[in-house]
């Protein structure tokens, strides 16, 4: 309806609306590619790579206790300030 006066709202939009899997069929297909681009023998060797040796999958398995122990450490951080901020602590306000 032009001229209506009412000026229309602008369109909003996240980064998740771009995306065109949902979460579990896009972990299906990130291992699909994996799987294509490390064991098909032509596509691994266009890409320079290949199946890792002893020491890359223990590197690999040493990696996800890494992330999740610094993603806990972050989270454990962030709610401590969350907490010191809401709670005044360092305000300089007195307790008694």
């Amino acid at each position: 309806m032009a001229g209506s006066g009412a000026p229309c709202p602008p369109p909003t939009w996240s980064p998740g609306d771009l995306v065109l899997l949902e979460p579990g069929d896009r972990v299906s297909a990130d291992l699909t590619l994996l799987v294509l681009f490390l064991a098909v023998p032509p596509v691994a060797a266009t890409l320079g790579g290949g199946w890792p040796d002893a020491l890359g999958w223990a590197i690999a398995a040493l990696a996800v206790p890494a992330v999740l122990l610094a993603d806990a450490a972050a989270k454990a951080a962030a709610k401590r300030v969350r907490h010191q901020t809401r709670c005044g602590s360092g305000s300089g306000q007195d307790s008694a």
